[in-house]
């Protein structure tokens, strides 16, 4: 089975792993071959896309993300995470233009890769896994990383919306 993983922590240090780092590497080890696709939001802005394998084998698509400059803050971080999505799926198109891929796993906030879960899912008409590890946006909201009524709601709407585009939901707490 080949596995598209797309996530926004990868780690490209060997011994440093994520929770995701380590899952790549436990489905490369068992004989499916994964490949990761990482919108790094720890990355330097408009960083040139990264591609790399692990030792296991994993191929990883490190980008980053793309910043936009406006007088609201709610409205940055909505066009980061739109810009930086869009970016994404473009350079996938780009990368992946002749694969295909039997699952494809995504994390939550789904909305922060909302184009490739979007566009990949029907591309690749493959099941797709969710893994839910935080309720956004109640969690953000909760917080304090999402203050405005109107950006909540809208990010309720966008996040039901992109989860509902997964086959089967599993939750990490």
């Amino acid at each position: 089975m080949r596995i598209l993983l797309l996530c926004t922590k990868f780690s490209l240090v060997e011994n440093d792993p994520w929770l995701t780092n380590e899952l790549a590497e436990a489905l490369q080890l068992a004989g499916h071959p994964t490949t990761v696709a990482c919108l790094d939001w720890s990355a330097a802005a408009n960083a040139p896309t990264v591609e790399s394998r692990t030792n296991a084998g994993v191929r990883v698509i490190a980008m980053s993300p793309m910043i936009a400059r406006s007088p609201l803050a709610f409205i940055n971080k909505g066009l980061k995470w739109a810009l930086s999505s869009i970016q994404a799926y473009r350079t996938l198109r780009r990368v992946l233009p002749d694969e295909s891929f039997d699952l494809l796993i995504g994390f939550s906030p789904a909305v922060t890769m909302a184009l490739p879960i979007l566009m990949l899912t029907r591309k690749y008409k493959c099941r797709s896994f969710l893994i839910q590890w935080d309720f956004f946006p109640f969690h953000h909201q909760q917080i304090g990383l999402i203050a405005s009524r109107i950006a909540f709601h809208a990010s309720r709407i966008i996040e039901t919306a992109l989860i509902r585009r997964f086959d089967t939901i599993g939750c990490m707490s």
